[in-house]
């Protein structure tokens, strides 16, 4: 029964480290929550356990948008283990949802020292920048967040994204490159792609990229004013090319 109680809340541990991005699962946060609950009372002097429950319950708190209570609960678990990580990450979370941006800066940047190889933590940093406007100074942590989880089709998105805003148009075409050869069906690149094609001043390889993102997304949100960037291209393409010359 401990084997399995521990291994249910260690699913929670695990999906963060993993994660690199919000949305935590609340279901699996509560199982994991009840589990350690239990485990206490099997091993009640196991210290690691009411560390690692009072981090599922933050991060429940932080699903649930009870902020400051989930700042008091990561902050217990801290006081229990100040080397647990995932506990720093998600106090860095809490923080900036309570807008107190400079503790949350602090609570990432030592994640960040307690697992150097983490990619979590530098993407938090990143996305803070990108919210106060900082988007090139976020493009360094981003990169880092990409080498230590090549795998997040998301964290490549932001990098993209990032290198598009700033005028890096070329890193940006390769990083989406890169995206699609890894996962050719993460439709959000394409926007990104088209975006920066056109940037580019490449039309034609803008409106390939939304006819693709069209094909995987024909119903999202943005899907009908993709489909009018590329109507409007293709449409612009077939003109006759403005000349000065007399007809004959």
């Amino acid at each position: 029964m401990s084997g399995g109680l521990e291994e249910i809340g260690q699913g929670c541990v695990n999906d963060y480290v993993q994660s690199t991005s919000v949305g935590p699962k609340k279901l699996m946060l509560r199982r994991a929550v009840d589990a350690y609950e239990r485990l206490q009372q099997l091993r009640p002097d196991d210290p690691s356990i009411e560390a690692r429950k009072k981090f599922c319950e933050g991060r429940l708190q932080i699903a649930n948008g009870q902020f400051a209570i989930a700042v008091a609960s990561l902050q217990e678990s801290l006081r229990r283990d100040p080397k647990f990580a995932c506990a720093m990450n998600a106090l860095g979370v809490a923080l900036g949802r309570l807008n107190r941006p400079a503790e949350a800066r602090q609570a990432f940047e030592a994640a960040a020292r307690l697992t150097p190889e983490w990619g979590l933590p530098p993407f938090q940093i990143a996305s803070q920048l990108i919210a106060q406007g900082k988007v090139k100074e976020s493009i360094p942590y981003l990169e880092s967040a990409v080498g230590f989880n090549p795998r997040s089709s998301g964290t490549r998105w932001s990098l993209l994204r990032a290198n598009r805003l700033v005028g890096r148009l070329a890193d940006a075409e390769q990083v989406g490159l890169d995206l699609i050869k890894m996962n050719p069906a993460y439709a959000p690149a394409y926007t990104e792609l088209g975006l920066t094609y056109e940037a580019a001043g490449n039309a034609l390889k803008a409106a390939d990229a939304y006819d693709t993102y069209l094909l995987l997304a024909p119903n999202f949100a943005d899907s009908t004013d993709v489909k009018s960037k590329s109507e409007r291209i293709r449409t612009q393409a077939a003109r006759p090319v403005p000349t000065l010359r007399k007809k004959q």
